[in-house]
């Protein structure tokens, strides 16, 4: 084993003189306005009349079809002043409220991304006031399925105004989909034992946005009774994490897993590590000091991190290594939103009863990470010391594990610099995302669940090629967005749009029957089981077989099985110690 690591109705359109309400700004804040008498034009198609309020969308031609859009509505209080770290608490509506949502909302705080290179997320317009969802529909009726998008970045990073999360060609199949913003790294995950902050507050956001979506999508013609979660990364160990959350199990049907999973040793913080990073981070901040005693003064110490702006927290959550990512997480919390680690749940029989759920990964993994971690400057040689020192100080700074076993296996075979990152990725993917992968979808099936298992094979025009495929590429091609900006400035070929179509395709017929179909193939695609682990690699011509990394993960059983630290010890020690 590894180590535990509603009524529907119209509204008037005329409101009352004198009556005041909440109009969204273009860059999505909101403010109170007293302008004596206002209408909302009758019949309009971009408007969608609810019981809580008017909402002004807009339009757009894609493909052919008629999108509308209803971004930067806010699903949940602003988060300021004393709620910073608290959980999220719903926004009191009002039936005259009108709301221009008709451009998304700022992303949550966040540091500079240091992926930035590849995701193009330099521009971000953040705002501590930035708990928005945005949806695309494009028939109010009949009801249709529908889709909520998790971000992914890390639980540090990431927002849904990205362009590569666009959902339009999505819609285009028929489905209604919404995609929303969290609260990140300290603001979403600080946990110093006090309700003030209380951690996995970024998770509450995302709850509260699928209640948001379960009671109102009727309204923008989503089936309130059809609705799946799909994640990429870190946003897919959120979708696990609510099927696991008795509450969020009422609030969905499906999910739809990409590049994460709940059993991965690096996606959990146990309370004392919690602490520990929240002790760090109040003493960058002049809150705290080192002959002090945190839990001696633990209300002080969060009321003086109320107290400093939103920039100075999101830079004293950067950790040397690691540049803040992996440093803030979710808290196993008896109390909380995770009360027993996702392998307890798991066995307990708490998963999420007769679900429906497409899993993957990419097939290089992490090979991109390893570049783009901030070690290399363009134009680099990249020596096989290099790659090796990168895996290694990996898996010996979050686990004190001895890489040289990882090393010898892996760089066995490596003759040149392309072997070498792909090499590295799959050492890190291999170790941490694909085999602990293949663990939880043999669980989900032994309780029932119905796991369509994929590894996304396709090979892109426009991505380097000592990269091979990688994660953020298959965000491109399931959500279709690489018919858009991004697609024309990585300059995708005819052959990149036509096999995002057929991934478009793929999570459509999931969305709609919750079953996965081969695109353009013949091959049967049966589910997932210990016994016949079926997995589909996703390309042109596709096939199916047994995996994924069925030979490495035998590798990684018998290392973990010789593994003897505890994740906790390992990560605060090396760390932070």
């Amino acid at each position: 084993m590894r180590p535990a690591a509603s009524a529907s109705g119209c509204l008037p359109c005329a409101v009352l003189l004198g009556c005041a309400f909440w109009v969204i700004h273009s860059n999505g804040h909101f403010y109170s306005r007293d302008d004596g008498y206002s209408r909302a034009p009758a019949r309009d198609p971009n408007i969608v009349y609810t019981p809580y309020g008017i909402i002004h969308g807009r339009a757009s031609l894609v493909r052919g079809v008629v999108v509308r859009k209803f971004f930067g509505i806010p699903y949940a209080q602003p988060p300021l002043k004393t709620l910073r770290f608290r959980k999220p608490k719903p926004l009191p509506w009002k039936k005259s409220r009108y709301i221009r949502a008709t451009s998304m909302g700022p992303s949550c705080p966040q540091t500079s991304y240091y992926f930035d290179a590849l995701r193009n997320n330099n521009d971000l317009h953040m705002s501590e006031d930035c708990l928005y969802l945005n949806v695309w529909t494009a028939q109010f009726k009949p009801l249709r399925p529908v889709v909520v998008l998790i971000h992914g970045g890390f639980f540090t990073h990431g927002g849904s105004e990205s362009p590569m999360l666009d959902m339009s060609q999505l819609t285009t199949r028929g489905v209604v989909c919404v995609s929303f913003n969290y609260r990140l790294n300290a603001f979403g995950f600080l946990y110093a034992g006090v309700a003030e902050a209380a951690g996995n507050v970024g998770l509450y956001d995302q709850q509260l946005a699928l209640q948001w979506v379960k009671k109102h999508i009727r309204y923008f013609g989503g089936d309130p009774n059809r609705i799946t979660v799909m994640g990429q990364g870190a946003g897919a160990v959120a979708t696990a994490y609510h099927l696991l959350n008795s509450v969020s199990q009422k609030l969905f049907r499906r999910a739809i897993l990409q590049s994460g999973n709940p059993f991965s040793i690096m996606n959990l913080n146990q309370r004392s590590v919690a602490m520990t990073r929240a002790s760090t981070i109040a003493k960058r901040l002049g809150c705290s000091k080192d002959d002090d005693s945190l839990s001696r003064t633990l209300t002080d110490v969060v009321l003086c991190m109320l107290a400093k702006d939103a920039r100075l927290i999101a830079k004293a959550a950067e950790l040397e290594f690691t540049r803040g990512v992996l440093s803030l997480l979710p808290l196993l919390d008896a109390e909380g939103f995770l009360k027993k680690s996702p392998e307890k749940l798991l066995y307990d029989g708490r998963m999420m009863s007769n679900v429906e759920v497409l899993m993957g990964a990419a097939k290089d993994g992490f090979a991109d990470s390893l570049y783009y971690a901030g070690y290399f400057d363009a134009g680099d040689e990249i020596l096989p010391g290099d790659v090796k020192y990168l895996v290694g100080l990996f898996y010996g700074t979050f686990f004190r594990a001895n890489a040289v076993p990882i090393l010898r296996y892996y760089f066995r075979d490596a003759a040149n610099s392309t072997d070498l990152i792909r090499s590295g990725g799959h050492a890190i993917a291999d170790g941490v995302l694909i085999c602990p992968g293949n663990e939880f979808a043999e669980e989900m099936a032994s309780l029932g669940a119905k796991v369509y298992y994929y590894s996304f094979d396709h090979t892109s025009t426009f991505t380097r090629k000592e990269f091979g495929v990688t994660s953020a590429e298959e965000t491109l091609y399931s959500l279709g967005s690489l018919h858009g900006p991004v697609g024309s400035r990585l300059a995708a070929s005819l052959t990149d749009l036509q096999f995002a179509d057929d991934m478009v395709d793929l999570i459509a017929t999931f969305v709609y029957y919750g079953r996965a179909y081969s695109p353009k193939s013949d091959a049967d695609w049966p589910p997932y089981s210990a016994e016949k682990p079926f997995v589909a690699h996703l390309k042109a011509n596709v096939t199916v077989s047994y995996g994924p990394r069925l030979e490495e993960c035998n590798f990684w059983s018998y290392f973990w099985n010789n593994y003897d630290a505890s994740i906790g010890q390992t990560y605060s020690h090396v760390i932070l110690g």
